[in-house]
């Protein structure tokens, strides 16, 4: 099964589907070129092949020093965003949440993403 890399602007709650490409390096280059109606916009790329399967951070943000896409599971972030939504007491989900964060994906950027994912 083929893929296709959407672009999704996470300027918006939910994020928005920007564009859809062929190939990652495409949806990249399409990043880099900026959109006009997306100025200051933050940008991740999903790759989708009958569903989501992972998620580039492309490095277009503040807290991200990177300049070529950081990939990761969809899975992954499904169980980092359900760690964010559940109210537990229970320190070894605390230390499993904490020990595998990664600072590109924040409990925001996360909730932006929620129907994408």
């Amino acid at each position: 099964m083929s893929s296709t890399w959407y672009i999704y602007c996470l300027g918006h709650n939910p994020a928005t589907q920007i564009t859809g490409h062929s190939a990652a390096s495409l949806a990249v280059d399409r990043i880099v070129e900026g959109f006009e109606d997306h100025p200051h916009c933050d940008f991740v790329i999903i790759r989708v092949s009958g569903g989501p399967v992972e998620v580039g951070c492309s490095g277009k943000t503040d807290v991200c020093s990177h300049t070529e896409p950081e990939w990761v599971d969809v899975d992954w972030l499904k169980l980092l965003r359900y760690f964010d939504v559940i109210e537990d007491d229970d320190l070894e989900l605390a230390r499993l949440r904490n020990r595998h964060t990664m600072k590109h994906w924040t409990p925001e950027r996360l909730h932006r993403l929620r129907y994408a994912l």
